[in-house]
């Protein structure tokens, strides 16, 4: 318990509903019953206002032993690291940035009780004001006892860590709220396991589009929310990746995602929505509605599967976008084509792989081909020709200069697709779709708010002492300076040698570099006026400098990066955000107005208008869920003025025909009808059991 110190100026400092709501700032003469108390207080006081805490020096009696005074401390204490020499290499740690924090609080033992006898307050650092970071913080991470039961209950029913998590989310109502991390419950099981020793559619979605056929039914579907449309006119217009798949809803309607790369590298979704098939006229109608979402700002590259009226859609209404197709698709059916061709010749293979990896034009791309051909003589092989009529769609060198970032494939879709898989049932109603999407959607935001804590509060030790590292540092992201590093480490592995003026040769100083092969690149190097170019490419497709341009600003000791070879869609500031001025912040509002009668009466005035105008804002939004709602009909133009149609005589849609024959009735390729590998047995070698259920260790 508490104690505060008996005075006239106690109402003054402590107002009844402050007292009721959150923990006092601590003062001096404050007393607490126990030294646990003490802390508990300080570390509430902490988290209510965004930093953390931890316990730092004491002091023991000379007769009892037992503590008498302790130091709390913010966990940003510590002193700044200076550079200096470069650390032998170990393993990758992220350590709390020091910024040598004076806020401090000091409790003495004092008549069997401790009195605060020395605070400081003030920190010279950002404090978190995001409630759904406080969780990262090391003082306020664990789980509270009374869950802790719960999610033991949870374990014994074998659940997964996932559904847990997903679990208490609900309870907490976001997973935003949640006070702790999945990891926090994957290592609350395993301690458990240590233990034991084995033993509708949503509010916030701002877009909402729907096609109708003759007969009043669903067509097509189309939602955008508010945050994705803002982030996507900002700064990730410039890729999205587009897949469609199925097994999503019990109208087996085809799920067409739009997926963009955040300034962390990670995927998230720029809308999405549901056809009634792949026809060229359904995409027409999505990518021309989307185009509208959007504020009519097309996307600059899109990155699809191999679906022909996929490609005339996207030439219809992005004439301007960089379309390519996946690469990972066009081998794979290749693969079942040419498998047995291939697998007798090695060589062939070796030497398909070096072409398309490895040509930087599409001219050197088209001799190199052309060698292979004759080499191998394997010009009558209908199936290779037809890879090289398709070449402008996947082959890498033809879009050197268009930005796909750290891929050539749809693996971003793909990953979500199958990510989406989990949470939703083919048997379930569109409906419960949506709602499983907008749990994927607060999983993506929960993910990226620990990126941002990790970028703004998590320090990391630099792979070695040059400058433009640690620019890097500063400015990317954490995931994205990763990758600069990744590629910054790769400059070893190149000589130098001046070819004339401005322009330099790197040739490998081994057998080969991964991902550019043994092949030698040309870099053009003004220096004076900051500009340089490779013929790699790399910065015009991924935003980063490649290993070869990084290798020539340490051989002409360059110490800075340039702002133009620095782009913002990787930097913490990608999206700009709207931050309340500190006046206009209603809390502080309410503070200084209920500082008087005549204030207290005004608050409460505005506070039963604003209470009103919600009530009616409400109402008009749950409206078009019952009432009227615009939807255009199949018959009319997409781009033609929509007309109210009544929503209760909407009727569902008919089950989907999709492309192909179904799972049961096609045709296996070899590779499919090769048998599975079974497990066997460690301990007898069996196939009908495993190592844990085998009898012979009872034995």
């Amino acid at each position: 318990t508490t104690t505060i110190p008996d005075n006239d100026n106690t109402d003054e400092q402590f107002p009844e509903d402050e007292v009721l709501s959150q923990p006092h700032e601590p003062y001096l003469g404050m007393r607490f019953d126990t030294l646990s108390c003490a802390k508990d207080h300080y570390n509430a006081y902490a988290l209510v206002n965004g930093f953390s805490i931890r316990s730092s020096t004491s002091r023991r009696s000379l007769y009892t032993n037992e503590v008498e005074k302790q130091l709390f401390v913010c966990n940003k204490f510590r002193k700044p690291k200076v550079d200096g020499k470069k650390a032998p290499k170990q393993r990758r740690r992220e350590t709390i940035k020091g910024t040598n924090c004076k806020a401090r609080l000091i409790v003495k033992l004092m008549d069997s009780r401790w009195q605060v006898v020395y605070f400081i307050a003030k920190h010279n650092h950002p404090l978190i004001t995001r409630p759904s970071l406080t969780k990262y913080l090391r003082s306020h991470q664990g789980i509270p006892k009374e869950e802790e039961n719960f999610l033991r209950i949870l374990h014994d029913s074998n659940l997964e860590t996932g559904r847990m998590m997903q679990l208490m989310s609900s309870f907490y109502g976001s997973s935003l709220l949640v006070p702790y991390t999945t990891k926090a419950i994957s290592n609350y099981r395993s301690r458990m396991r240590t233990q034991t020793h084995g033993g509708d559619m949503a509010e916030t979605i701002s877009y909402f589009t729907v096609l109708l056929d003759e007969e009043q039914r669903v067509q097509n579907l189309l939602w955008v929310d508010g945050a994705a449309r803002k982030a996507y006119e900002d700064a990730y217009s410039d890729c999205i990746s587009f897949d469609t798949t199925y097994l999503t809803n019990q109208y087996n309607m085809p799920f067409a995602s739009f997926i963009g790369i955040n300034r962390h590298g990670q995927s998230f979704m720029l809308g999405c929505g549901f056809l009634r098939d792949e026809k060229a006229t359904s995409f027409d109608w999505l990518f021309e509605t989307y185009l509208d979402a959007m504020h009519g700002k097309a996307p600059q590259n899109i990155i699809t599967d191999q679906d022909w009226a996929m490609r005339a859609s996207i030439a219809k209404v992005f004439p301007n976008t960089v379309h390519r197709n996946c690469r990972w698709h066009i081998m794979k059916k290749a693969q079942e084509k040419l498998g047995s061709f291939l697998g007798r010749r090695p060589e062939l293979v070796a030497q398909f792989n070096e072409v398309v990896d490895y040509s930087l034009t599409p001219e050197e791309f088209e001799q190199s081909w052309a060698q292979m051909i004759a080499v191998h003589d394997v010009a009558s092989n209908k199936h290779i020709a037809w890879l090289y009529n398709i070449r402008a769609t996947w082959v890498p060198c033809y879009f050197k200069d268009c930005f796909f970032p750290f891929l050539q494939s749809t693996q971003h879709s793909e990953g979500f697709n199958a990510v989406l898989k989990r949470y939703v049932n083919p048997h379930n109603s569109i409906l419960n779709f949506v709602q499983q999407y907008e749990k994927i959607h607060l999983k993506i935001l929960v993910k990226e708010g620990g990126n941002d804590y990790r970028t703004d509060h998590v320090q990391v030790r630099p792979w070695s002492s040059y400058p433009i590292e640690r620019q890097a540092l500063n400015v990317y992201t954490r995931d994205i300076y990763y990758r600069f590093r990744e590629e910054f480490e790769k400059i070893g592995r190149y000589d130098v040698r001046q070819l004339a003026n401005d322009i330099y040769e790197l040739y490998p100083n081994r057998k080969y570099c991964c991902e550019y092969g043994t092949r030698t690149y040309k870099v053009t190097a003004r220096v004076e006026e900051a500009s340089y170019s490779c013929e790699c490419c790399n910065f015009q497709k991924d935003g980063l400098l490649c290993c070869h341009i990084l290798k020539i600003f340490t051989h002409c000791s360059v110490d800075e990066i340039s702002q133009d070879y620095i782009i913002k869609r990787w930097k913490q500031q990608a999206i700009r955000e709207e931050v309340a001025r500190e006046e206009e912040k209603p809390d502080k509002v309410a503070r200084e107005a209920c500082g008087t009668d005549a204030g207290k009466q005004m608050v409460e005035k505005h506070v039963r208008a604003m209470r009103t105008e919600l009530s009616h804002l409400n109402k008009t939004r749950k409206t078009p869920k019952k009432a009227a709602t615009t939807v255009p009909t199949a018959k009319t133009s997409t781009t033609a003025p929509t007309q109210p149609v009544d929503a209760s005589a909407v009727r569902n849609p008919d089950r989907s025909a999709t492309k192909g024959k179904t799972r049961k009735r096609r045709f296996e390729n070899a590779l499919e009808l090769r048998p599975k590998r079974r497990n066997k047995c460690a301990l007898c070698g069996s196939e009908d059991h495993n190592q844990a259920t085998c009898l012979s260790k009872l034995v």
